[in-house]
């Protein structure tokens, strides 16, 4: 084990290749140590199954090399962090199922290795097993290595195409509610009003939480925003992402409401008035993410529920949660309200496909509801009184039966 460690050593450039080296020596355990392509009694015969095996490239040489692909891939190149997500989810379905190179992950053990997950409790969640959403981001993975392997390495491995996806709809483990306008205020209030949470002090909270229900960037997309990435002319003020940082890996160039430029201007006004340093020149403005230079990633969900608690307003009720998250849910909706065109708020959302759009981020409330139901025409109007039926008051057409039960039918 020590000696397929070493071997592996010389090809391990991150912490992901020392886990991915791990799947070897597991293998080599399974095999009682052996690390050779044929059977212990003796090597296979020449060109046959057990040499093809041999032949073929272990999984643990060929995730770094997919690894490399997804960061250099020109059509859509992937962040590392989004990369190692994909290795690490493929690395442990293999380990959970002992499957050494690519050709033994075939669709039957994938389905028995997600049935055998459905089983594994989450009580302090309260759940049981893995989502549908996680399901079918394990599913994206798999078949997105097993892509690579045919296309790239020419392998013949199964496509997988026989694991089905699950329905998120039926499934939502963390729903997310968009923020009325008066909720959104009092969240504003309370944060100005509080002490520092997470080290983020509170007029500074406030200011994150109107940009966030204005723009709809995610946490990631906030955490990298500078001085710089304001343009607060007061006739055409907007705010901008650059590429790296947004999830599109494309820039992002939002316009902002002119109460909210006016308001981001005299916070940073006040800001470098009290800042020990030239806030023009320090980024970021929000440090809220470790990903960002000069950031720390900061649990942003305990910081908001404590700012919510402050103005009385519940974290998770029965529409969802209200997390920082949710502010882009807001924003949507509010475009939604507004009578946008779905093409124009995909564009301001950042959404490759609409039916996102359509689907996640526009939230109706329960007002909405009842408003949609007083718009709809009346029933008709009743001629007989409740009371009447109940206490056996006779209607013409009772009167009528009892005629024709009681006496003679003419002819």
């Amino acid at each position: 084990m020590g000696n397929l460690l070493a071997r592996s050593g010389d090809r391990i450039a991150t912490v992901d290749d020392v886990q991915a080296a791990m799947l070897a020596v597991v293998a080599a355990c399974a095999r009682g140590g052996a690390s050779g392509g044929g059977p212990a009694g003796g090597a296979g015969p020449t060109g046959g199954p057990v040499a093809a095996r041999a032949a073929e490239p272990a999984i643990t040489e060929l995730l770094p090399q997919w690894r490399q692909w997804l960061t250099s891939s020109a059509k859509r190149k992937a962040s590392p962090k989004h990369a190692a997500s994909r290795v690490r989810q493929v690395l442990r379905v293999c380990l959970d199922l002992g499957v050494e190179r690519p050709s033994g992950l075939d669709a039957a053990a994938v389905l028995r290795w997600f049935d055998e997950r459905a089983t594994v409790a989450k009580p302090r969640r309260g759940f049981e097993g893995l989502s549908a959403r996680t399901k079918n981001d394990y599913r994206m993975s798999l078949r997105a290595f097993a892509a690579w392997c045919r296309k790239k390495r020419g392998l013949a491995v199964d496509d997988l195409g026989d694991v089905g996806s699950w329905d998120q709809d039926v499934d939502r483990r963390h729903p997310r509610r968009a923020t009325s306008a008066e909720d959104l205020a009092k969240l504003v209030a309370a944060a100005e009003r509080g002490p520092a949470i997470e080290t983020i002090p509170g007029p500074d909270r406030a200011i994150l939480y109107v940009v966030a229900a204005y723009t709809g960037f995610r946490k990631k997309e906030l955490g990298s925003l500078t001085p710089a990435s304001f343009d607060l002319a007061a006739d055409a003020a907007s705010v901008r992402v650059e590429a790296r940082w947004a999830k599109s890996r494309r820039e992002r160039l939002v316009p902002l409401h002119p109460s909210v430029a006016a308001q981001v201007r005299d916070w940073l006004a006040r800001k470098a008035k009290t800042s020990a340093c030239d806030v023009l020149m320090y980024p970021p403005l929000w440090p809220i993410h470790g990903d960002i230079p000069g950031g720390r990633t900061r649990k942003t969900h305990r910081m908001i529920a404590r700012d919510l608690a402050a103005a009385g307003l519940p974290y998770r009720d029965a529409l969802g949660f209200a997390d920082l998250h949710a502010c882009r849910h807001t924003f949507g909706t509010n475009l939604a309200r507004a009578g946008v065109p779905v093409k124009v708020a995909q564009e301001l959302l950042g959404h490759a496909d609409p039916a996102l759009t359509l689907k996640v981020y526009t939230h109706v409330l329960g007002a909405d509801k009842a408003a949609a139901v007083l718009r709809l025409p009346p029933p008709p109007a009743l001629t007989i009184h409740p009371s009447e039926v109940l206490h056996g008051s006779s209607t013409p057409s009772a009167s009528a039966d009892a005629g024709v039960g009681g006496g003679a039918v003419p002819s």
